[in-house]
């Protein structure tokens, strides 16, 4: 247990690194090949992940599991195989910001979102 944090947020720190493993693998299958069922099991795990983070008062974490939920979501309904492979790189990018939020979290700086960079993940917000 790290002891720079609450009890109470190592709870949602030890569940969301649980979480994370089972999104890591399907980001690992998506980028060997784009899938929609694969779209549609990472946004039932990150809408999951987003009820744990509001349970815990992780609002900031939330809204970017928001964020992956709607474009996973939607990525996995669509037939356009240009734009699910759009939304998989965006969805690539959001994930890895989530991973850096989660880091941090259990490292015991709380929400960190100034200092992890965003560029990327704007320029791809941009195009779509």
């Amino acid at each position: 247990m790290n002891d720079s944090i609450t009890p109470e947020h190592q709870e949602f720190a030890n569940e969301a690194l649980e979480i994370l493993k089972t999104l890591d693998e399907i980001m690992s299958d998506l980028e060997k090949q784009v899938d929609n069922a694969a779209l549609e099991v990472y946004s039932g795990s990150i809408e999951q992940l987003r009820k744990a983070a509001v349970l815990s008062g992780a609002e900031k974490t939330a809204n970017y599991c928001k964020l992956c939920h709607f474009i996973s979501d939607h990525a996995s309904k669509q037939k356009d195989q240009k734009l699910v492979e759009l939304s998989v790189s965006i969805l690539f990018d959001a994930h890895f910001l989530i991973k850096e939020m989660i880091a941090a979290y259990t490292g015991g700086q709380g929400e960190v979102v100034e200092q992890i960079n965003i560029d990327t993940f704007a320029k791809r917000m941009n195009w779509l």
